[in-house]
């Protein structure tokens, strides 16, 4: 019977992953890829050599170059990359100003090259507020700044396995055309651009603790290198700043230092740099106060270019907005104004824009007016070219993409804009030939007349440079707001198939209902069949087909959506067929019993049982508003206090002496434990603000002296051992466990907290102390094996014994009696044999045992579970580890209850109303120290440091589950306890010895129906796993409603991505705990079968 309610468990968590993976594949569609690269040969097709420019090319005094669609300006380019350079620690401004969004933790600017620079060199500096497209991680930042693209929010989970970048971009424009690219720094640049360096110099970049080996290699070859000239591009990637915010926050003096150090740097490359290079310093993203980065934060998001030049770059200077800001720009405007100035090509899949300030040309000998005119003219003809290739990209990406992306209206208005600036481009081109012998004449042969016609025609360019530059501006939020490409028909198939589960989950929930697990997999074993000859079949859409019978079905869905569905749909519908037939049975069965007691029982039941299930969906619902997500920590809290004083409610309606003092205390002290937790919410403007006891609070246990982590953990301890020794468990093999995976794992702890950050640890060095957490990590490792091949199992007391086995002795006639009428009512032999063989061994499962097995193995895994959590998460959290153990034991209390009868207990509606009621308030609890952990539903909150505990260096798989266990610490703690939480309850009452012989001769009748595991924990984890279903379902709904919504990449996306991997651990841990009973189950019938 075990094993057959865990392959439905399997059965129903195939059917929501199959419903969450075809959704995921509609909402987070990248967009497509065209192969197509930019050529210097190949011009977009409105663009040929232009007259002027090849004048301006020929005039020397504008030192321009021929290039491949414009001309070159400078010979070389450095690229001085600052990892996480936020906009204020480039620039701070003179007064105070509301624009100015960052709150500052400097006093003052640590780059002071740069204003010193502007000062001193105004004409040779430019300054730009530069602003990254979310997700703020390094490998989307140099996607745009090398191929100008707009990255989607999930690529960010290739930030930690960083591809070969395949699109056209700077880099591949100059490899292409013989240039040489030096590269010294963050060894992402390696594993995107491989093959492509002339010289490289990469340093592992992911050890966020090394503020030192990135930065000083970079060094130790940079200066050399830029004296030599040997190069077109340099790039120098530096991370100290990154790590250093990482490790120590933004306010720290290992900050200041990192900045000083790059501010001497930066001295001493433009000692050295020559006339014909030009220096571009900027970050890839910005970064929070605390030090992390990753979302869409003004902080995140605001980082700083500079460049400089050692000839002239501006006719005049930058003049700041309202005197204040730098003017502000998109990163992936980079990727153009690069290109053109080096010569080169526009990477093909571009969508940036020229920066103006950098195409000004000018010459001593020529006027005012005709530098301005002719600056104009030539910012002109790159807007143009730029223009033509991002419209180029687009048209040929609607072609690619057969239309899906961008509706042809808004196509259309693009066009009809492009040919009205076309027109006015051609006007000018026409004035200008009219107006060259003007041109060709000295500025002091210049006439009033002729003066007043260049400034017309300076004007006239300015209007049509400012006309391409808002065509430019519009194709690229037009972009930014339709680029993902939703497929509809994908979402909804995935939506319905993890309703489809959700609701399977329901009626289990409800009926607990016995179908045939064979008859299942069989179906879905044919249902594999059928869509894999659909997957082979030869037709990539097939909706094209219009041949086929099944046309109308195919082209209302993709191929891929109709598989799932085949996969999915047979044995729901099988399902379902036998809930019709147990609600068949039912209502012939309940012909005969009163309809008014009926009636009143009914909508009892129904209120006390589905409120839990009808309160989910309320809270569920909620979070179609962004508000609500944003406010979620603090909702969670009340919600959970109301739910315990409605089961107070409940247990005081059905029996009032139930309600004891004992009871209303032990709610208290949960809702302390929450009200205390909930100090640790990461501060935000949405969460109320802390008042100063709650600060001080905080601060101590984020320092909390290890004297006070080691009580805290014995007294963990201590509540276990004497739990265990009231259910009489604590014995030889529980002691042996405690030790090896309890008492040993924190012992190492200690020590490893002891030495870390001390002198000692600069003495041995971090591979000796890395094996302290690496040994606790190998101890939880072998103890959750331990944990499912050897679970503890326990005999009951001989005085119990003896009683138990004279009842089943006396009972065996009676029990051979039953199963002889069954044999004769029941037509299917294999039925007769399996239930006859079930019957006789689960008769001889002596209940406590069996209860104190379950009890014993899942508390040991909790102790076990708590210690690698406190050491990943932080010190502060050994204080969330009592509060959760508190708040667990205290739950047990409040629905113990005196039980006069066992079979009427499992037939009240009451208990099972309680009991839904504490599987909702742990669902609830699960996500309240999510967010009590320092988390919350963004990018940022994420903790990638807690990868490096215990390792120097970065391994995908161990360091990424680190990162989980960090932040789903929750899941890991309250999984394991789960099952403790139904077993104490009726472990604590059902004491043989102490039971009337009516009593236990009930046990043993309930027991040949079925037994302890399966009646008492299948409803709880059938809801467990409902609640988190039910929750999946709701927000992917929600989420297709929102797709167009302005916070859907802010606020929902960022959710939806932690709900669907809580769901993924939900599942993974429900599975191993079921495991684990099932071994309980069968370690404890051979166990009782040998001793008796």
């Amino acid at each position: 019977m075990m094993w057959n309610y865990f392959l439905i468990i399997v059965w129903l968590i195939i059917l929501h992953s199959l419903g969450l993976h075809l959704f995921i594949g509609g909402f987070l569609l990248s967009r497509s890829e065209i192969p197509n690269k930019s050529e210097c040969g190949n011009l977009p097709k409105h663009l040929i050599d232009k007259k002027e420019i090849k004048t301006l090319i020929n005039d020397k005094k504008y030192g321009l170059q021929k290039g491949c669609w414009f001309p070159q300006k400078f010979d070389k380019a450095i690229f001085f990359i600052i990892d996480a350079l936020r906009f204020d620690m480039i620039f701070s401004p003179k007064t105070n100003s509301d624009d100015f969004e960052i709150k500052s933790p400097f006093q003052y600017e640590p780059l002071q090259v740069v204003s010193q620079l502007r000062e001193e060199k105004p004409l040779n500096s430019l300054l730009f507020k530069f602003i990254a497209d979310p997700p703020t991680t390094t490998m989307q930042r140099l996607m745009g700044l090398t191929a100008g693209g707009i990255p989607t929010f999930f690529d960010m989970r290739e930030n930690f396995q960083s591809d070969e970048i395949s699109d056209d971009n700077i880099i591949s424009q100059l490899q292409k055309n013989n240039k040489r690219i030096t590269f010294m720094g963050d060894d992402t640049w390696a594993r995107l651009f491989p093959n492509s360096f002339t010289k490289s110099f990469p340093f592992d970049s992911f050890n966020s603790k090394d503020l030192y080996t990135v930065d000083n290699g970079i060094k130790s070859h940079l200066f050399e290198e830029i004296k030599m000239g040997d190069f077109t591009l340099l790039i120098a990637h530096f991370l100290g700043v990154d790590h250093a915010a990482h490790t120590f926050t933004c306010h720290s003096q290992s900050m200041i230092k990192k900045l000083e150090e790059f501010n001497q740097a930066i001295k001493d490359v433009i000692k050295i740099m020559d006339d014909s290079t030009l220096l571009f310093i900027f970050g890839d993203h910005g970064i929070t106060i605390h030090g992390d980065h990753g979302g869409g934060s003004s902080e995140e998001v605001e980082s700083g270019l500079f460049i400089y030049s050692k000839k002239q770059l501006l006719l005049e200077k930058q003049v700041f907005n309202d005197g204040m800001q730098p003017k502000a720009i998109p990163q992936i405007d980079f990727v153009p104004t690069f290109s053109l100035l080096m010569g080169l090509p526009i990477p093909y899949g571009n969508l940036g824009k020229l920066i103006p300030e950098l195409f000004q040309i000018f010459s001593v000998s020529d006027s005012e007016e005709s530098n301005k005119l002719f600056t104009n003219i030539f910012l002109e003809n790159g807007l143009q070219i730029n223009a033509e290739q991002v419209l180029e990209y687009i048209l040929d990406y609607v072609d690619f993409t057969k239309a899906q992306s961008f509706p042809s209206y808004k196509i259309q208005e693009l066009m009809n804009h492009y040919n009205d600036i076309f027109e006015l481009h051609h006007k000018g081109r026409l004035k200008l030939n009219q107006n060259g012998d003007i041109l060709s004449k000295q500025p002091s042969d210049y006439t009033d007349e002729d003066k007043e016609i260049i400034e017309e025609m300076s004007n006239l360019f300015q209007d049509i440079n400012q006309k391409w530059l808002s065509l430019l501006e519009k194709t690229f939020e037009m972009c930014r707001i339709l680029w993902t490409v939703f497929d509809v028909n994908k979402m909804i198939s995935g939506i319905s198939i993890m309703f489809l589960s959700a609701f399977v989950m329901l009626f289990q929930w409800i009926f607990s209902l016995e179908i045939s697990v064979k008859k299942i997999y069989s179906i879905i074993a044919f249902s594999l069949l059928i869509s894999g000859l659909i997957y082979i079949s030869p037709t990539q859409n097939l909706s094209a087909d219009k041949s086929t019978l099944l046309y109308p079905i195919f082209n209302l869905v993709d191929k891929m959506s109709f598989m799932y569905m085949i996969i999915a749909l047979p044995s729901v519908i099988y399902y379902f067929k036998q809930v019709y037939h147990h609600l068949k049975q039912n209502q012939n069965q309940n012909q005969n019993q009163n309809q008014k007691k009926k009636k009143k029982s009914s909508k009892f039941k129904f209120f006390v049982y589905f409120t839990p299930f009808l309160i989910s969906i309320f809270f569920s619902s909620s979070l179609i508003s962004n508000s609500f997500i944003l406010k979620e920590g603090n909702v969670i809290i009340y919600l959970i206090s109301s739910l315990l004083v409605f089961v107070l409610m409940i247990i005081f309606h059905d029996n009032p002496e139930n309600l004891t003092m004992n009871k209303i205390l032990k709610t208290i002290l949960i809702i302390a434990c929450l009200k205390y937790t909930s100090i640790f919410t990461e501060e935000r403007e949405f969460y109320d603000k802390k008042s100063d006891i709650q600060e001080k609070i905080r601060k101590f246990m984020m320092d909390i002296p290890l004297v006070i982590i080691l009580a805290i953990f014995l007294l963990v301890f201590f509540l276990v051992i004497r739990i265990l020794k009231k259910l009489k468990t604590w014995k030889k093999e529980t002691k042996k466990y405690l030790s090896l995976f309890g008492s040993a794992p924190l012992v190492l702890i200690c020590i490893y907290w002891f030495v870390a950050g001390t002198p000692i640890e600069e003495i041995l060095g971090s591979s000796l102390i890395n094996i302290f957490p690496k040994s606790i990590y190998i101890l939880t490792l072998i103890g959750i094996i331990g944990f499912v091949a050897f679970p503890i199992v326990h005999n009951s007391e001989e005085k119990e014994n003896k009683k138990f086995m004279d009842l089943l002795e006396s009972l065996e006639k009676e029990k051979n009696n039953e199963n002889n009428e069954n044999n004769q009512n029941n037509q299917n032999p294999d039925s007769k044999k399996s239930t006859l063989k079930y019957d006789e061994i689960i008769s001889k499962i002596h209940p406590v045992s069996l209860m104190t097995s379950i009890s014993s193995t899942f508390l040991l895994m909790f102790l076990s579970f708590s210690i690698i959590i406190t050491l990943i998460v932080g010190k502060y959290f050994v204080a969330h580890i009592l509060c959760i153990f508190l708040i667990t034991i205290s739950l047990v209390d409040i629905t113990r209850s005196k039980m006069k009868s066992l079979i009427n207990f499992e037939a009240n509606p009451l208990a099972k109303g309680v009991e839904n009621f504490i599987v909702l308030i742990v669902y609830l609890l699960i996500r309240h120290f999510f967010f009590s952990s320092s988390h919350n539903m963004t990018v940022t909150s994420i903790k990638f440091q807690v990868a490096f505990i215990g390792f120097d260096d970065f391994n995908f798989y161990v360091s990424g589950l680190l990162v989980v266990l960090d932040t789903f610490c929750s899941a890991f703690l309250f999984v394991p306890l789960f099952p403790v939480l139904f077993a104490i309850p009726q472990q604590i009452q059902i004491r043989i010895s102490n039971m009337k012989n009516d009593f236990v001769k009930e046990l043993i009748q309930i027991g040949k129906k079925f037994d302890f595991i399966c009646s008492k924990l299948k409803r709880p984890f059938m809801f467990l796993m409902l609640l988190f279903t039910l929750n999946i379902a709701l927000y992917s709904m929600f989420l297709a409603i929102h797709r167009r919504h302005l916070m859907l990449w802010a606020i929902f996306a960022p959710r939806f991505l932690f709900d669907s991997l809580l769901v993924f651990i939900i599942d993974s841990l429900v599975l191993v705990v079921l495991i684990i009973l099932i071994r309980i189950r069968k370690r404890t019938i051979n166990f009782q079968l040998t001793s008796n």
